[in-house]
């Protein structure tokens, strides 16, 4: 008999952040050069990034959120900024093994793979960050304070992998 407990499908979300180390260590060599590994950082920033409110997250935050010992904040701070890894190598290295992985699938035919292509406004309060700017913000449907970022997927029937993004940078001189 099968319980209705193994009928739930587990969220693929949760099941991520449960299992990311081992997920992280097959893009370790992203994470690593002559001189560092920073695959334990790169672990603990998305970590951050699930455990802190979306409208509050940074890097403070993350910090706290992590529960960092001694120099976490400064670590994290020198990660993300200033590490030699190369994102946009790990982001086309994932596009390639979401590519692999799609074909591979048994019901997997050409025509049924798309590639979609959108942007996204985040609303801004101050003008401090990259790319802030008064523009058209879809999410609310106006011209706002706000980064927009234009994002990349390969979708397959029901799946859908994020395989780049953008920030995009509008002219300083339409944003006042």
């Amino acid at each position: 008999m099968v319980s209705s407990k193994s009928l739930v499908r587990q969220d693929p979300l949760r099941s991520l952040q449960e299992n990311l180390a081992f997920h992280i260590e097959d893009d370790h060599q992203h994470f690593q050069t002559a001189t560092s590994d920073s695959l334990e950082l790169s672990e603990a920033s998305i970590r951050g990034l699930f455990k802190t409110e979306a409208s509050w997250r940074n890097l403070e935050r993350m910090n706290e959120e992590l529960e960092m010992s001694g120099d976490g904040y400064q670590r994290l701070q020198q990660f993300i900024s200033d590490s030699p890894w190369s994102a946009s190598a790990l982001i086309r290295d994932m596009a390639l093994k979401t590519s692999a992985f799609y074909a591979s699938q048994p019901t997997y035919q050409r025509r049924d793979v798309g590639y979609i292509v959108d942007e996204s406004a985040h609303l801004k309060k101050g003008n401090q960050s990259v790319g802030v700017a008064r523009q058209y913000a879809g999410v609310i449907g106006k011209v706002e304070n706000c980064q927009v970022g234009v994002y990349a997927s390969l979708v397959w029937n029901t799946h859908s992998t994020l395989i780049n993004a953008r920030l995009y940078l509008p002219d300083r001189g339409l944003d006042r």
